[in-house]
């Protein structure tokens, strides 16, 4: 484990000690970054990629967490937590050649401070070009289905046109 972990509140609220694996392939050339493990956005992101691209998304992807601890439903610390994940994450993704990264809901914490204007963001860092593209969170389906609609369609659309 690493050391910036042993006093994270999420590992102290979490009962077993459970941390979720990354899914897919580490050297593809696209990154998704949910906010937390979420087996049910997993299942709806594999079927968006699957019907937008027509490839399979453990073999063309990668997808990580912005926490990666498996936290109780009254975890409450999430803001905690990412603050000082998004310094691990950080560290590791700058060694990375990922062309795009793909954040979903409230894992833009990791980038940005503030909640960005703009959907998408093009950065050079160690001389390799990166695009980051955030979009709303896939489980806005169990609130509003139109929203969840027009999320869907957006991914897809961009997914074939960036041919991710």
């Amino acid at each position: 484990m690493n050391k910036t972990c042993e006093n994270c509140p999420a590992r102290l609220l979490n009962e077993n000690e459970v941390i979720s694996n990354n899914i897919g392939n580490v050297y593809s050339k696209v990154l998704y970054v949910f906010p937390r493990y979420d087996e049910e956005a997993i299942k709806d992101l594999k079927e968006i990629y699957s019907f937008a691209t027509g490839r399979n998304f453990e073999e063309e992807c990668y997808l990580t967490y912005a926490v990666r601890c498996n936290t109780s439903s009254k975890y409450n610390c999430w803001d905690d937590a990412v603050v000082k994940c998004s310094h691990l994450f950080f560290k590791d993704w700058i060694k990375t050649s990922y062309e795009h990264t793909i954040v979903f809901g409230d894992a833009y914490k990791l980038f940005f401070r503030d909640k960005p204007d703009f959907t998408h963001h093009r950065i050079n860092i160690c001389g390799i070009n990166r695009s980051i593209h955030l979009y709303g969170s896939l489980g806005i389906k169990h609130y509003n289905a139109d929203r969840y609609k027009v999320l869907k369609d957006l991914l897809v659309k961009e997914l074939s046109a960036y041919n991710i």
